[in-house]
């Protein structure tokens, strides 16, 4: 047998394995085995790097491994999700505008306001690109924007995933905290409808 048929076998063992662990902590056995230690930055690093595989199978076992052992997931994750820059309304719209400004250095300024404060911009921008207000060359510069922001966005879904996995209440802490953040954006929708679902979970009574 191959030595990359070994290691694919090792992983997905791993992954069915960390699995039945985590279901076991969610039905309420988590005195089952050791106690977890608490995760650090240094091995979350390669988890976090994972969530954004292109195929989806290392974001799996990333997903599934932050979940079976969550201690210090979820304040990982802020760190990593909540937005790197506080950039007023006016100042992304100015960066939108100036996107198409005649001179090269303010295009490339506006370039780097926006690909900080990423799905804030996200919506103008796409709602620009519909309506073709922006000459060829800053077309591009959107679509290259927009590109980033949605490969970040895939890493983004997968990491709320593995939160609502947690499901505990610095899970859902971080969640809350991460939405007013990003209040306006579509991450704070696909937070809302996440911690919905957790709710439901958590709490099965329907009202008349």
């Amino acid at each position: 047998m191959s030595s990359s048929v070994v290691l694919g076998l090792t992983v997905f063992a791993w992954c069915f394995v960390a699995t039945d662990l985590d279901e076991l902590s969610m039905r309420g056995y988590a005195s089952f085995g050791p106690e977890p230690t608490r995760q650090t930055a240094r091995t979350l690093e390669p988890l976090w790097v994972d969530l954004a595989d292109a195929s989806g199978k290392k974001a799996y076992c990333a997903i599934v491994q932050m979940s079976a052992n969550p201690v210090g997931v979820p304040e990982f994750l802020y760190r990593k999700m909540r937005p790197t820059t506080t950039v007023s309304t006016t100042e992304i719209e100015q960066a939108i505008r100036d996107l198409d400004a005649h001179a090269f250095t303010k295009r490339e300024e506006a370039n780097g306001v926006l690909k900080r404060v990423g799905k804030h911009a996200e919506q103008k921008l796409r709602d620009n690109l519909k309506q073709r207000a922006y000459s060829l060359e800053s077309s591009r510069r959107a679509q290259k924007l927009l590109a980033l922001i949605d490969r970040e966005g895939i890493r983004e879904t997968r990491a709320i995933e593995a939160l609502e996995r947690i499901g505990n209440k610095c899970a859902v802490a971080v969640m809350q905290d991460l939405a007013r953040e990003w209040a306006g954006s579509s991450l704070e929708k696909e937070i809302g409808l996440s911690l919905k679902r957790m709710t439901k979970e958590n709490c099965p009574h329907k009202s008349k």
